[in-house]
């Protein structure tokens, strides 16, 4: 939901905070892509590669592991948990095969730390009975004996009961017993409505990983990952919400939102919602609609050609405006195909957070023209006509791709020079 445009209320319920410095936001990209493509050709098994995910998330702040082990083993439990979908086996063990293959994709990764190291080894044994190497104890690496567990649940996570009993059952044996009772404490946290909500979480997980050394994406680095992300989606609601998120972490908005406007009916539809949302707010909202003349911030949004600059509270035209909306800064970027106004991207910081900056403007203005190439490819009638816009959206974000990488090396070899 738009800050602002309904009754304001607490957030709902998101991933609690943690750091790290091991997913950069490329990475987050991929696993956010396989998750959702998962979630798109097989909704169940998604959904039980989530649960796991939120397991051992639970596990491993249970186990009290430093947060590249939380995170390496978050990574290889998502990779193995996909890594069936992708053979189609049906065997209710996952083997070593598995695990390899799941190595294999992480190797092509890029931005994703040591999870293949990982998923290599999680088919060692706590007791020395496991493969390649017959490790022993602690000789395996703490990420590796969680993700063994997870190894062994995934197969059975469709009842929840039978998987605990499986780790249970290996406990001392193939699994580590303080790693079995902590995956017992993660699965036991699962409840309905955890099912319910239960990709979402787990991507509210993936997000936690990012890195956070206090700096945004440059523009170049956004344009980047949501190149990735654009490569790797099936559907354009997919594409649309990968662009939000990698413009909102790029920018670290509060908020970030893509919405179409209804020429007829003088109206946005929003289309995608990403970040803190509140009460009601839906990733992929049904029904969500804003008419252009009880919002004129929104209709001033769609009338603009390009965005130019970022409101915020200190500037006193502002001001009130965004406190009656509760947000301290806002960025609407116009989103046109064929010079004519399509839709919007707005993003919004709440009260509390850092104003956003002439370079979040720039950011999200090549979100907004990545929007509106995904925008194009959603107009084409076939499937191979909607490959093909997305394959020509993808050259043409990697040629504005280039530009950047041009300007930006004439730059350093400018300062190198001293000119």
């Amino acid at each position: 939901m738009i800050p602002g445009a309904a009754d304001k209320g607490t957030t709902t319920r998101q991933a609690p905070a943690r750091t790290t410095t091991l997913l950069s936001h490329e990475g987050r990209g991929s696993l956010t892509a396989i998750l959702r493509m998962f979630q798109a050709f097989d909704p169940d098994s998604a959904t039980k590669a989530a649960l796991l995910i939120i397991a051992v998330d639970a596990g491993t702040e249970a186990l009290h592991l430093n947060d590249r082990a939380k995170a390496n083993a978050t990574i290889a439990t998502l990779l193995l948990s996909t890594t069936p979908l992708l053979t189609r086996s049906q065997s209710r063990q996952l083997e070593r095969a598995d695990a390899l293959l799941a190595a294999q994709v992480a190797d092509r990764l890029s931005g994703i730390g040591d999870a293949a190291a990982v998923l290599r080894d999680c088919c060692e044994h706590w007791d020395g009975s496991g493969v390649p190497f017959a490790l022993r104890g602690e000789q395996i690496p703490a990420a590796a004996r969680v993700a063994s567990a997870a190894r062994i649940a995934a197969p059975h996570m469709d009842d929840i009961a039978t998987a605990a009993g499986t780790i249970r059952d290996a406990a001392g044996a193939a699994i580590d017993p303080h790693v079995s009772d902590a995956m017992l404490i993660g699965l036991g946290s699962l409840d309905t409505a955890t099912h319910i909500a239960a990709v979402d979480t787990a991507l509210a997980i993936i997000d936690r990983l990012v890195r956070s050394d206090g700096r945004s994406a440059s523009p170049t680095e956004a344009l980047e990952s949501i190149g990735a992300a654009i490569s790797a989606a099936a559907r354009m609601d997919e594409v649309l919400v990968l662009i939000a998120e990698h413009a909102r972490s790029a920018i670290d908005a509060s908020t970030v939102s893509i919405a179409r406007y209804d020429r007829d009916a003088h109206s946005i539809d929003v289309l995608v919602n990403v970040g803190d949302l509140g009460p009601g707010s839906e990733r992929y909202p049904a029904g969500e609609s804003y008419r252009l003349d009880e919002h004129p911030y929104l209709a001033a949004g769609i009338a603009a050609r390009t965005v130019r600059r970022a409101l915020s509270i200190s500037d006193h035209q502002d001001a009130e405006a965004l406190e009656r909306r509760g947000i301290c800064s806002e960025i609407l970027a116009p989103i046109s195909l064929d010079d004519h106004p399509w839709g919007l991207m707005l993003a919004t910081n709440l009260m509390g957070r850092d104003e956003l900056d002439p370079g979040d403007v720039s950011t999200l203005r090549l979100a907004a023209a990545m929007s509106a190439g995904s925008a194009r490819a959603g107009r084409a009638m076939s499937s191979s006509q909607r490959a093909a816009t997305r394959r020509a959206t993808v050259f043409d974000m990697r040629g504005l791709l280039a530009a950047f990488r041009f300007d930006r090396k004439r730059r350093d070899a400018a300062r190198a020079s001293g000119g």
